[in-house]
């Protein structure tokens, strides 16, 4: 039973704006890293920044 899961993140809506995940990485599958046993998720930089913007606009 592992505690860790790889999943393909293609992006996060934020209210009725979806924000496509875009990484310069080269991995198109399985590019999200999921442990139970660690609570914070950590995505890009630049996702990030998106991210946080555009919670704060809403």
């Amino acid at each position: 039973d592992p505690t860790y899961y790889f999943a393909t993140l293609y992006g996060i809506s934020i209210g009725d704006k979806y924000l496509p995940f875009n990484s310069s990485g080269t991995v198109s599958k399985g590019n999200m890293f999921l442990d139970s046993g660690t609570p914070p998720t950590i995505v890009p930089t630049d996702f990030y920044n998106r991210l946080e913007s555009e919670v704060r606009s809403q």
